[in-house]
């Protein structure tokens, strides 16, 4: 994969460690290929250059065919990236000396312009290129893996309202993280997935919220009253415990709001979820 600027490491690095789980979905529903067997095999290419595909498999079809599946992941148009599919091409079947079907997943912003072909007097190749937004969501949202079901937000809304679509991912999230903390891990990638999209900068916040706390009351609220109570049983009065609660629930909303604060959420976003004013927030 070949990205510029500061989200690159993030795209790639989530690509990576989620395509485990999601490479089947990928290869079934964006692919349109059906394996039966898939083994690794290396991914360091060395000739006179060297290159490290980003998905290496051997694989075996329905149909009995055994080749080479290369996928390479672009979130941008690369010039030049026909070229280097043809290094890939002649390096994986000098290495392997079995045929090769190669792909480049496009996850990129505007109008595809990469060239798949090169057709010339004495050398002809080609390389197939696709795009999740060729597929309905709804296909990933029926995976039992997360990391694919987060694959959703890349496809195609069709006419769904984009708050609903990312609305759904969120709860197919929740519903297969095995721990808060891979839900927390699959929401936040989501949100770094999202700008991928040409969708307005709310429904980030809304993924960031989401991921920041689950219930806005249980974390303000409850925690608060806990500290309150506490306070109030340790003074033995009624009183002690209002007191303490409301001190509580203030410290939970400073700390909220100074943590949502060091996430680069919009200020007016955070005085709105833990009711604190602007002027407060600013000053943490």
């Amino acid at each position: 994969m070949v990205m510029e600027g500061s989200h690159a490491n993030q795209y790639d690095k989530i690509f990576k460690e989620n395509m485990e789980y999601a490479l089947p979905g990928i290869i079934k529903n964006i692919l349109g290929l059906t394996i039966v067997q898939a083994e690794e095999i290396s991914h360091n290419l060395q000739h006179t250059i060297e290159r490290k595909p980003d998905v290496l498999k051997k694989v075996t079809d329905q149909n009995n065919r055994t080749y080479i599946l290369h996928v390479e992941l672009q979130s941008q148009n690369e010039k030049d990236m026909v070229y280097r599919m043809v290094e890939y091409r002649v390096m994986l079947q000098r290495k392997h000396r079995l045929p090769v079907k190669q792909y480049v997943l496009f996850v990129g912003k505007g109008k595809l312009t990469m060239l798949s072909s090169i057709d010339e007097e004495d050398f002809k190749f080609r390389y197939n290129i696709v795009s999740p937004q060729q597929i309905d969501y709804k296909i990933f949202l029926k995976s039992k893996w997360p990391e694919e079901k987060i694959l959703a937000i890349l496809a195609d809304f069709g006419e769904d309202d984009p708050k609903k679509v990312i609305e759904a991912i969120m709860d197919g999230v929740k519903v297969t993280a095995e721990v808060e903390e891979t839900e927390n891990k699959y929401l936040t990638q989501l949100r770094v997935l999202l700008q991928l999209r040409n969708l307005d900068v709310k429904y980030a916040d809304m993924i960031s919220v989401a991921s920041f706390f689950k219930e806005e009351k249980d974390f303000l609220y409850i925690r608060g009253k806990e500290i309150g109570e506490a306070k109030g049983e340790k003074q033995g009065v009624k009183k002690g415990v209002k007191k303490g609660e409301k001190k509580g629930v203030k410290k939970n909303k400073k700390e909220t709001a100074l943590k949502m604060k060091e996430r680069g959420l919009e200020l007016s976003l955070i005085s709105d979820i833990t009711e604190l004013p602007i002027k407060a927030i600013e000053k943490l």
